[in-house]
């Protein structure tokens, strides 16, 4: 957009969709042709603007018309493909933190448990002679008294089924696991030596060794994965709120921008009353016979009114 003072009046170059909106700021469409210094670069046809000096140096009036090109410049373009690949991104990264921080941490949570187990082993060392001797002492009792029938056809049944369904479930994890996230995890874990079997530690034991316990069982590849699948989520899902918001805010600037014409009017129309130079021939004219029937209407109306007095 392109702008330049002559004479008694300013122009501007726009197109011909913007014309319409700069009306509300006094410019007026002209009908010569736009000169070549006001030309610029524009997908749509130019045209010439026309404004009084009067108008732009209304200080009011300018800064409208400067908050008004400043929206203006913003474009709010609703973008559905990158909102789709977004969405598709964000389910995917976070059923992969899932399944990568399940496998994690319970691997983290065996390994707590075989480390109190073998506790537990060392404990009942020393308490192996207490135990025969309770078991000697217990095969003196009568033999009657220590026949008990249980049971336990519900409870069997009931575990079974429960530890299908969920038997079936990690299977499925564990085949998803075996066959495309451990490409993934190898990155993170140690290698070992096909020829000499020496084990070379990965980012995840070096790290977990230099971890006191509990949180060195925690410290894995797939806690890795699922740690970065998990920030990769959460990048996701912003971007994803934010083209979701593209057309709140494309709402909000429409009408924060028709707001600002509505105010530049007042304006625009105050200054041709007080001036009617400012007015076109047109508008000055239609002005003036305005102004003559509603004095004429008035001054009828007062004249009733005296009639009715009498």
């Amino acid at each position: 957009m392109a702008e330049t003072a002559t004479r008694n009046y300013d122009v501007k170059a726009v197109t011909r969709q913007q014309a319409v909106a700069y009306q509300s700021f006094g410019w007026i469409r002209s009908k010569e042709p736009v000169p070549e210094d006001l030309k610029y670069k524009s997908k749509q046809p130019l045209v010439l603007l026309k404004r009084k000096l009067e108008f732009g140096l209304n200080p009011k009036l300018s800064e409208y018309e400067k908050s008004y090109e400043k929206l203006e410049k913003k474009k709010y373009r609703s973008k559905p493909v990158l909102g789709i690949i977004s969405f598709i991104l964000m389910l995917a990264f976070i059923l992969l933190a899932g399944i990568e921080l399940y496998f994690g941490v319970s691997a983290g949570l065996d390994k707590m448990k075989t480390d109190s187990g073998n506790d537990i082993e060392l404990e009942t060392d020393n308490t192996d002679n207490q135990e025969k001797t309770l078991k000697s002492a217990s095969l003196t009792v009568d033999n009657s008294d220590s026949e008990i029938i249980l049971d336990d056809s519900d409870g069997e049944t009931a575990d079974s089924s429960s530890s299908g369904v969920l038997g079936q479930i990690e299977e499925i994890l564990n085949k998803i696991k075996a066959d495309y996230l451990s490409k993934i995890t190898s990155v993170f874990d140690g290698k070992t030596d096909e020829n000499t079997g020496e084990y070379t530690p990965g980012i995840a034991d070096n790290i977990a060794s230099n971890l006191g316990a509990p949180i060195s069982y925690f410290i894995s590849a797939d806690t890795f994965v699922g740690i970065i699948a998990l920030v990769l989520a959460i990048i996701f899902i912003i971007i994803f709120a934010r083209v979701c918001s593209i057309k709140k805010r494309r709402i909000a600037k429409e009408y924060k921008m028709a707001s600002i014409r509505e105010e530049a009017e007042i304006i625009v129309l105050e200054m041709r009353k007080s001036d009617l130079s400012l007015m076109g021939k047109t508008q000055r004219k239609q002005y003036l016979w305005e102004s003559i029937i509603t004095n004429a209407i008035r001054n009828a109306n007062g004249m009733d009114d005296e009639d009715d007095d009498y």
